[in-house]
Formats: C-alpha cells, structure tokens, sequence
C-alpha cells in the first residue's frame, strides 16, 4: 500500500516510526469499558471485529496513467444539491474495478442515474470520440457506477449503485441487460454510434472512460474555505454579503466568531474600527438613485455587542450616500455622495444634449459629516464636482475652454463613456492623514483622483485656498489621460477600477496607491488584476508633478492578475489590502471569492462566500452564483478590534449536511505539535447511532462493500479504532446526538518524530442490522502538522 501510494503521488510515513518515542502501551482487540468514552453500552468486541474485516479487506490501489478529464457539467439534483460529473478518458483502456478506485482518489465515485435529466446531462459530456470503445456487436461508452450483486437473478435483477444510492430509474438500451459474459456492470452504450442508453459489461472489460460523480459526503469543496497552507497568513476575516442584513467576522478556517445584525442590506462597505465597532453602510433602496448599483443613504455604527450606537441618513429625491465612507482622525467621517443636475442646469453648464438618457445627470460629491448625536450629524465641509467641470463643446456657455486638454485640473463635463445618470460611479474614498489629502477612485473614467482636504468648504467650492493652493481642483488623475484629451487607449491604465486607496504607514509598500483594476474591456480581453503605483513626486505645496504631457507613472510597480489573466475576471466591487508580511489579500467581489498572494504571486489561501443572492447559504457542492462581495477585509489576531475579544469558533457560514470538516472545514489543517485538530461530523440521517473516528498515517483507498474509506488501514488506524491513547484519540467512539452531530479531538503529542506528518481522518457509522454493520463512510479530511 505505501508504494502504491507513492505512484500515485501521495505523502507516505512508516506509521510504527511516528509514535516509536512516545509509550501508548499494548495494542488490544476490545473496546475497554464504555463507561469511560461517555457512549452507551457496546459490545465490546464489534469494533475490533470491523477493524479486522477491514484489514482483511485491503486490496492494492491501481493508478491508471494517461488519463484525462473534460469540462465538468452540472446538475440541480432532487436532493437539493448540485452535483457534478468528470468524464474521464483512458485510451489504454480501464477495467471498472479501476475506474472505481481512480474515481475515489478524485474525491467522488462512479456517477449514478436516476432521472432522464441527469442522464442527459452526464451524456452530454461524454458523446465525444475519446470516450467511446467500438465492438462488432455494440458501442461502448464510459464506466458508471452500476453494480450487480453476486447472487441474484439474471439478468435483470439485483442492480444497485456503488454508493448505495437506490434504484429508481433504468435506461438500458434494447435487448440489455443480457448478462453476457457475466456482465455485471454498467456503461454508457448503444448497438451503433453514441447513446444515453446503458449496457451490461464484464467488470474485467478495459473501455476507454468513466464518469465520476461529486456529490454527498465526498462533493467537490465549492464555498467556504477553498484553500489554507502553512504559509498562509493567520487572519479574521470580515464578510459583508451584498443581499444578506449581517455582518460576520470568520476566523482563518472561516467559522464565524462574530456576527451583527441590520436591518439593511449593505450599501455597501463595511469597517471594523480600532476599538470594535462596526461601521456600516446601509441601503434604503432610494427609487430616485436605483439606476447602476451602490446606492445606499445611510451609515450604522454598531459596538461589538451589536448595538447600535450611531446612525446617519442622507437621502432625499436630490441627493443620496453611496458605495464607500472613510473614518478621519477626527472622528468626523467622509462620505460619497450623488447629487441631481437637471437636464437644463446640465445643458447650461455646457453639457452636450445628445448625451444624456434622461433628464438629469448625477455627479458626486463629497461630505464631512461630524456626529452629534445617536441619530444626528452635521456637515463641516463638502466637496463638489460639478464646482470643478470645464468643457470646450460650447464657447458660450459657462466653463469653456479652446480644448479640455489644456486643463487636466478640472472635469470634462462631456467625458461621456457609460450613458447613465451616474455620470462619473466614485466607489472608494481614501485619506491621507499626513499630507491632508483624498483620493477617490472613479470607475466610469477609468481614474483615480487625488484633491486637497485641507480647505475650507468655500475654498473647495473654488481654484485657490489650501495646502495646495488649488482649491477644490484635481491635484493628481491617473489610469486614463483620454479624460482629458491628452492619451489613447494605448495610455490607459485602469479599467473601471474599484478600492484605490494609499497603502497605510507601517505596511510594505507605504505611501504606495493599491487598486483593484477589474479589467472590463482591458486589451487583450477582460481580465482583473492589482497594481500598486508609485506616485510622482511632490513639489513644495504638495502638487504632483506631471512627467510631460500626463501624470505618471508609465506602469505599475507590482501587480497581480492570474497566470492566464482572463482566468481570474470580477467585473465590478472588489477590493485589494497589503499585510504586514508583504502578501496582499484580494477580494474577487463579483465572483465572492477572497484570497491570499505572496509577492511572487503564489496563492496561499483561498475562501468563497457561500451567502447568495437570497440570505440563504449554499451548500457545500453547490455552484457559486450571486455571492457578491464589496470588500472582504482582513485583520491579523493582534489587530485592535480584535485583541481581547471572547471569539469561539462556530460553524462555517455553508451548509453542509453530511459531512466531515477539521477544524471547520473539508480543506486540510496544518497544525503544531502541542495542538488540537477538531472533527466535526455533520450527519443529520444518522441521529443515535454509533459512530467511529479513525486516523491513519498513509494515504490509501480501503474498500468496504461497494465504498471506499480514503485512507490506509495502518497501525495508527489500528490505535485510533481500539481505544489505545484516549488522550491523543479523544471521544473516538460515541453516538450522533439529536442535532446528526459528533466531535472528536485529535490531540498531537510534543514528539519531534511526528513534524511534517500527515494524518487521515475519517468517521465510520455503524449500523448493526446492515449487511455490513456499516451505515456511513464519511469524507476524509487530511491533517499536515507542521515542520
């Protein structure tokens, strides 16, 4: 079994060597007295007498070569999942025995039928070629997961699947099943050509595919936490769902530890602030502002407890909060707002009419709001775009010039790329503390925009006054000198940009601009990445100097976009954060994922939401759709808000009904010796029986009856299922409560023998009027400690 492991590429470790230093005493074949485990009285012989039917059942795992596998297809199945199916070509050829094995070492087993849609929906990934073994008799398609029993009547009786599943449906193909052969098992076949019929084959045929099916204990991990390595940074992580009215704060196996609650659904960032409090966004589904998304009209401010302790609305038919908000050091917030120009008033300014939709048009502005009270706040400063336009459409009007290119300070009011209200879509603010500036990421320009704060409201309104001497005029853009006249496409830099914002003091990076480019219409094709720039310097009163006819820089001084960049797309929100070690966490808001990158561009951690676009949570297999992110902000266990917290792990925000997770989660853990991995077994079906923990220290696929168990049978395993070392194998034996759950501790001993070990694990439900004594086989979760 270890060499057969090492051919199909698995971690191997002698198990007698792992625990040679540490004294576990004699192995015996008897449960010792339950009293002790805290389960209800057992035979004490049953399980030893499994572990041996177990172990008399290894049979040696074959690796097929040369295999390849095709696009996935999916399908809403009536257990409420989706299920996925992976047609697998072998064009030497696979036994079904085989084919067995290899579907299990891919995590699921060989597909199941049980309606016409499901068939179709396998077929239609299989009726190519490739797939297909041609006989003088018949046309033969890939394995699938049907089974005759040994003893049974031929030929049509005794048919079951290899999981168990029961038999509701049959599409066999004329004249089959015929038990030629002593055909007991099933394939996709037709008398000619390719059909989504099915024929009876000898187990020892070799045909040229299979069909695995994920579903059930062993479905694909599609939500929650996709990926967590040695190397990944240990962070909280902050999750605001666009359609969901909480706010929950996972830990780095992404159970939640904390979670507030709205009446709003984000509109739509989210902060957790230095002493705990939750500062939020709410949306109030303003009709007049519903045009392109990120209305919301007001801002929350919860303390760690959940109660709100401020709020703040500014939302009428004129004008209304959107997208992103910024704490000062102050206490005082900024904050983005749209405001209606009439049609007329636009025209007036020297806007074109052919360019508008309808009768009005929305620039932003921004407002510094001081809180008075648990409902109030006044304005102390403001900024307004529409104070800063310029247009050269109509010389008698109001803010012309010969050409928009001779003032790169000021706004075109005809720069006109996205025909809506929303003329311009601000949707990140940032400050700048020591230079008293802010920036502001324009996605429909394609720029980001840095002005003076230093001014009064006044002096905002106007060109002169502040640190910068500019007034409220543009002191920086950057990302798209077409704005203003003075590039091509082959100039432009940013592609409806979202996040931009100053890497903050004391990080790698410092002073650097971090944007998220989402990549619409990016040469070359959609694709998203994260660049972080240099800006140019200052000159005495803060103004950027240009280099030449636009600002620079020419490029990004790092960046991130995936090794096939159109592989990694998220069209709109989405966000960017540099850590303390140098790794940068991305969120891919469109597409609710949220991952970890070293500097070289190596993903260490991965997370998907599973929230979609109603509040309800996705189960574990299911597509992701519509688990939209805003942000997802990461904060390091030392950070402020979290130092002190009482934060207990729960369950993941993904439901998953049968299921093994280790340390909440299907991805593997890596911990250290000294630490504890916990087994949550989730098994709602199996309410009062009796369950078994085993942990092995070689990877391997045991077969029982028609399933397999995803680990080796070793002398670990052997400890782990007779009760040797109850305070490393803690609560290894019991009964599924009233909830279909269980919990068992693996608890590493400090032996250095056991550092860059891996361990399997998984649970045996027993059921003693089964053929087998065996209700379930769960998941296998994987346990890597540390070097």
């Amino acid at each position: 079994m270890v060499s057969e492991a090492r051919r199909l590429g698995l971690k191997t470790t002698t198990p007698r060597a792992l625990l040679a230093d540490y004294n576990l005493g004699t192995v015996v074949t008897t449960l010792p007295s339950t009293a002790s485990h805290g389960v209800a009285p057992l035979n004490r012989s049953l399980v030893p007498a499994f572990g041996r039917t177990v172990a008399r059942a290894l049979v040696s795992s074959l690796a097929i070569a040369s295999t390849t596998w095709a696009q996935d297809a999916y399908f809403a199945h009536p257990d409420g999942t989706t299920h996925w199916y992976r047609a697998v070509s072998t064009p030497a050829g696979v036994t079904w025995d085989e084919a067995h094995t290899q579907a299990a070492a891919l995590g699921g087993y060989l597909a199941s039928i049980h309606s016409a849609d499901e068939a179709n929906a396998i077929f239609a990934v299989v009726d190519t070629a490739q797939y297909w073994t041609t006989t003088s008799t018949a046309s033969l398609g890939p394995w699938l997961g049907g089974v005759q029993r040994d003893i049974t009547s031929e030929p049509a009786g005794g048919w079951v699947w290899s999981e168990n599943e029961l038999w509701t449906y049959s599409a066999w193909s004329a004249g089959q099943p015929d038990n030629d052969n002593g055909a007991n098992r099933i394939c996709f076949g037709a008398a000619s050509g390719r059909a989504a019929t099915w024929h009876d084959v000898p187990s020892t045929t070799k045909l040229a595919g299979f069909v695995v099916e994920f579903a059930g204990t062993h479905a694909r991990t599609t939500v929650g936490l996709l990926q967590d390595g040695p190397s990944a940074t240990d962070l909280f992580t902050l999750v605001s769902p666009l359609a969901h009215t909480k706010t929950f704060l996972l830990d780095p196996r992404g159970r939640v530890v904390h979670e507030w609650s709205s009446n709003y659904p984000p509109g739509v960032v989210s902060y957790l602030e230095n002493n705990g409090h939750l500062l939020r966004a709410g949306r109030l589904f303003n009709v007049d502002f519903i045009e392109t998304g990120g209305d919301g009209g007001i801002v929350e401010e919860f303390d760690f407890e959940g109660n709100k302790v401020w709020e703040y609305t500014h939302s009428t038919s004129d004008y209304v909060l959107h997208h992103d908000f910024e704490r000062l050091p102050n206490g005082n917030i900024l904050m983005l707002a749209w405001e209606k120009i009439s049609k007329n008033d636009a025209i007036a300014a020297g806007r074109d009419p052919n360019s508008f939709v309808k009768d009005e048009v929305w620039p932003d502005k921004i407002i510094e709001v001081r809180p008075t009270g648990p409902t109030s706040g006044v304005i102390v400063w403001e900024w307004h775009a529409w104070d800063h336009i310029v247009q050269d459409f109509d010389p008698t009007k109001p803010h012309y010039a010969v050409t928009t290119a001779s003032r790169p300070d000021r706004i075109d009011v005809n720069y006109v790329i996205d025909t809506f209200a929303d003329w311009m879509h601000a949707n990140a603010i940032d400050y700048n503390a020591s230079l008293d500036q802010i920036m502001v990421s324009i996605r429909s320009f394609d720029e980001i925009w840095i002005i003076d704060h230093s001014t009064t409201t006044v002096e905002a309104a106007g060109e002169t006054g502040g640190n910068s001497g500019r007034g409220g005029n543009l002191l920086y853009r950057w990302g798209n000198p077409r704005a203003y006249k003075r590039g091509s496409l082959a100039d432009q830099k940013l592609f409806k940009q979202h996040d931009a914002h100053w890497i903050p003091n004391g990080l790698p990076g410092a002073g650097n601009v971090l944007v998220f480019n989402n990549g619409i219409a990016r040469p070359g094709g959609n694709a998203s990445s994260v660049d972080e720039i240099v800006l140019p310097r200052r000159d005495g009163t803060n103004n950027y100097v240009m280099a030449g006819p636009t600002w620079g820089p020419n490029e990004a001084t790092w960046s991130w976009k995936a090794p096939v960049p159109t592989d990694f797309y998220s069209a709109f929100v989405s966000g960017a954060q540099r850590l303390p070690n140098g790794n940068t966490r991305i969120c891919g808001g469109w597409i609710g994922e949220a991952f970890e990158v070293t500097p070289s561009g190596t993903v260490v951690w991965a997370y998907t939401n599973p929230v979609r676009e109603r509040p309800v949570a996705m189960s574990q297999g299911d597509v992701p759709t519509n688990n939209w992110l805003f942000r997802a902000p990461a904060f390091a266990p030392d950070h402020p808000a979290i130092v002190g917290k009482n934060l207990v792990p729960g369950e993941p925000l993904e439901r998953d009904a049968t299921a093994l997770l280790v340390d909440g989660s299907r991805v593997p853990a890596y911990i250290e010796l000294g630490e504890t991995a916990t087994f949550s077994l989730n098994a709602q079906a199996e309410v009062g029986k009796f369950y078994l923990m085993l942990t092995s220290a070689t990877a391997g696929l045991q077969p029982i009856d028609s399933r397999f168990m995803r680990m080796a049978w070793d002398d670990v395993a052997l400890m782990s299922a007779t009760a040797v070392a109850p305070t490393i194998f803690v609560n290894y034996f019991g009964t599924i409560d009233a909830q279909g759950h269980a919990t068992a501790q693996l608890a590493l001993p400090p032996l250095p023998a056991l550092k860059g070990a891996t361990l399997y694990n998984s649970f045996l439900v027993l059921d003693f009027s089964a053929p087998t004594n065996l209700s379930l086989i769960s998941n296998s979760v994987t346990v890597h400690i540390k070097n």
